[in-house]
């Protein structure tokens, strides 16, 4: 194909006989991961009684990615996850009495967490599996023996920006394309570099009480909370791919950390009677939520020691007075909405039925005229 390209440039051939090199680099079984692993692990207890039901539960998964995954570990996931769903009936004395006859309270609580490490895959170019797809397989991994690396090595000594990638596990040196490749480079050297590490925890609680106040009469007020914190480190060390771009001249560290809460609650008074043929049920209710959150960013240049252990902004020596050090960060503007409404049924003998309903919201995104 590169020889159609050329020819079709007007270029010369320039492999006169590729069956020469043998079967070639395969690159996309380079990066795939063979045989992925993935691991499921659940525990959970459920029981009961007159006065309360209970479930509790607590799982485990892993999954290594397809794309640099296993050993590798840029592209693996992780999750714990644990829940709590309680039903509490506190009395129900509805056969004894017709005012404040029973009450039931709900529990229903989740907490996750996740780890997570992502690839740049996307790319046709530039990418680890765009490289994959299109590096021509007369290349290898690795130089062929010592002398080739020397010989590489000697052709970039007066780059200043050239700063070899090594294996981690053979210390062997990666094989650089060529400017004719462009933005394409050794797709395995992309996976000696390190990648973010995101972390994720979420909270998901739902509380509600039910109390019955005179016969049909109840009421009814629940609270759902959801927050979540989030932490995405990362570090970039010096290296350089090829000669079209894929490089670091410096290298830094980054962190971002972000924090959200948003509350809503919700209390309803409802009636329903029956009279022979005609059944009424009346609603009002009123709700509530609000949202809030908060993120920070920094980043800074010139790593004392270039350890993903040590990979922290005080590891660094950049300053912000000379653009080497930069932070950012703030609340985000709160979010707000409450709401009044009214619903009325009327049933006649499961043949004419009537419903009307009336609601009014107010929200912090509405105008001042809404």
């Amino acid at each position: 194909m590169m020889n159609e390209g050329s020819l079709n440039n007007g270029g010369d051939i320039i492999y006169s006989d590729p069956y020469s090199y043998g079967e070639g680099t395969n690159w996309q079984d380079e990066v795939f991961t063979k045989n992925a692993k993935m691991q499921s692990h659940n525990l959970s207890i459920s029981g009961g009684s007159e006065k309360v039901d209970y479930y509790l539960s607590a799982s485990y998964t892993q999954q290594d990615g397809i794309i640099g995954g296993g050993d590798w570990d840029r592209s693996n996931y992780e999750r714990i996850t644990v829940r709590a769903n309680n039903v509490f009936r506190l009395f129900d004395e509805s056969k004894n009495r017709t005012w404040l006859t029973k009450m039931n309270i709900t529990s229903n609580m989740t907490y996750i967490h996740e780890k997570t490490r992502g690839i740049d895959t996307n790319s046709e170019f530039g990418s680890v599996l765009g490289s994959a797809v299109t590096l021509s397989p007369i290349l290898g991994v690795f130089y062929a023996d010592e002398a080739a690396e020397q010989a590489a090595l000697a052709e970039y000594a007066g780059n200043s920006n050239f700063t070899p990638v090594y294996s981690s596990k053979t210390g062997r040196l990666y094989t650089i394309p060529g400017k004719s490749y462009n933005e394409i480079a050794n797709p395995v050297a992309y996976l000696e570099l390190p990648n973010a590490r995101n972390s994720y925890d979420k909270f998901y609680g739902n509380w509600g009480a039910e109390l019955y106040l005179w016969k049909q009469l109840r009421f009814k007020s629940t609270f759902g909370l959801n927050q979540g914190w989030s932490d995405i480190n990362g570090w970039t060390p010096l290296y350089y791919l090829n000669d079209s771009g894929k490089m670091s001249t410096n290298n830094s560290v980054y962190n971002t950390m972000t924090k959200s809460t948003t509350w809503q609650t919700e209390n309803t008074l409802a009636w329903d009677e029956q009279f022979g043929d005609h059944s009424v049920s009346v609603l009002l209710g009123q709700s509530a939520m609000k949202s809030t959150g908060r993120s920070l960013y920094g980043s800074s240049m010139d790593m004392l020691v270039e350890d993903e252990d040590k990979a922290n902004i005080d590891g660094t020596t950049g300053l912000q007075s000379d653009g080497r050090r930069n932070a950012t960060g703030g609340a985000w503007e709160p979010y707000t909405l409450s709401s009044y409404f009214g619903r009325v049924s009327y049933n006649y003998a499961e043949r004419y039925m009537f419903q009307a309903t009336v609601r009014r919201d107010g929200s912090s995104r509405f105008g001042s005229n809404n």
